[in-house]
């Protein structure tokens, strides 16, 4: 199959499931080329040494033809920048498309923005060309949960806009059951939906030994106990109630956080800790997928959140998949689908979103265990994970999917 990939991020930007994706689906004999923005996630601005060109750019990534599109860089809370952010690249892309990519069997679009559906719906009535769409957000109620907006003209207007997409495309792909079921109630046929769950790579995410270096570099002794958090630091994980909960541990001085990542909130909370002179908790810049599993290796537990709110009930961060593939036991402060899925694997602890004293109760449980318990912990949630979750089942799920939305 000819496929043409749309997705607002790709690698270099801390979202190796897209790189994962296409170079798999490259590596079954489909020819690849993933249509993207210059990378810019999540601080809004474009990385250093990359510079823009009017007529986007190739890459060419292990077998994987790469389109670069120019965009307005944006990670504000306006949602007229962030509006113009997602215009920007859709509009870019649709006009790059047209001139520079052969016309393919079949385009998947990752969503969000939505807007990216628009281009391949064009191409769709242009050349007869199917699109499959796959859905990492539901809108409009990410849009409240994520605090962008609370408009209710832009809900309607965003939901307008979805309902056009579902009832186009030959099919949608959703990570949890939970948005499934939100699609049906919205009126989408039961049998154009499939879940196939988000996943990670086991060529990057996986057990190894503590990193002496690394430990050195920081510090950090073997009675250390160290908590991590990786990814993101936004409004939806609520970092700062992490840092409450350290408050509360700071009668266990062995006790010390890492927050890896880059984010909206992430300035406010670096100025929190200097304030008030928190000296348990280490910050450090986004890395890439490899090196922050180097980082895995020395942690006690990996922490991950989402707020408290319905939205979130419903969905599974990819970033589950990858801890667990890091062989590290979890204390994972969400509830629904996410919750369910580290409960299965009997690999951590589950508590109460956004409550800073569940999240040093669990913090201090971890702390209290002994290093074998620790490693039979990761050791579960690693079988379990690859036992269920293999990424190349799930993949093949994808390519079959394409495969019938080419067939109809």
């Amino acid at each position: 199959m000819k496929i043409v990939y749309i997705s607002l991020n790709y690698y270099p930007e801390p979202h190796s499931i897209h790189r994962e994706l296409a170079e798999t689906l490259s590596s079954y004999g489909h020819e690849v080329t993933v249509v993207t923005a210059y990378p810019n996630y999540p601080l809004g601005r474009i990385y250093k040494g990359w510079r823009q060109k009017l007529l986007g750019q190739w890459e060419f990534i292990n077998g994987v033809a790469v389109l670069r599109c120019p965009i307005w860089p944006d990670h504000t809370k306006s949602v007229l920048r962030r509006g113009i952010h997602y215009l920007s690249v859709t509009l870019s892309a649709t006009l790059l498309v047209f001139f520079r990519v052969p016309t393919p069997d079949v385009f998947l679009v990752h969503h969000p923005p939505p807007s990216l559906a628009a281009l391949a719906w064009l191409f769709n009535k242009r050349g007869n060309c199917p699109y499959v769409f796959r859905m990492a957000d539901l809108w409009p109620e990410f849009i409240a949960g994520a605090g962008v907006s609370k408009s209710k003209i832009l809900f309607k207007v965003v939901e307008f806009s979805m309902q056009f997409i579902y009832r186009t495309t030959s099919h949608i792909i959703v990570p949890s059951p939970g948005f499934k079921r939100r699609l049906i109630n919205k009126g989408v046929p039961a049998n154009k939906i499939s879940f196939v769950s988000n996943y990670a790579d086991d060529s990057i995410y996986y057990p190894q030994d503590k990193d002496k270096e690394l430990q050195q570099k920081f510090g950090i002794k073997e009675t250390d106990i160290i908590i991590m958090h990786a990814g993101n630091i936004g409004q939806p994980q609520r970092i700062d109630v992490l840092v409450d909960s350290m408050k509360l541990v700071k009668h266990r001085p062995e006790i010390k956080l890492f927050i890896i990542g880059d984010g909206q909130c992430k300035k406010n909370l670096q100025m929190i800790c200097l304030q008030e002179r928190i000296e348990s908790i280490v910050f450090l810049d986004q890395m890439l997928p490899e090196e922050v599993n180097r980082y895995y290796s020395f942690a006690a537990a990996l922490f991950i959140q989402l707020a408290d709110q319905l939205i979130w009930t419903d969905t599974i961060p990819s970033k589950i998949y990858a801890y667990m593939l890091a062989g590290r036991p979890i204390i994972a402060a969400i509830k629904g689908d996410g919750a369910d899925v580290v409960s299965a694997s009997q690999g951590g602890y589950i508590c109460e979103p956004c409550n800073a004293r569940a999240i040093a109760n669990c913090i201090l449980s971890i702390a209290n265990m002994s290093i074998e318990e620790r490693a039979l912990m990761g050791k579960s949630n690693h079988d379990y994970v690859i036992k269920n979750f293999s990424k190349n089942i799930l993949i093949k799920n994808i390519e079959n999917i394409l495969g019938e939305a080419i067939a109809i």
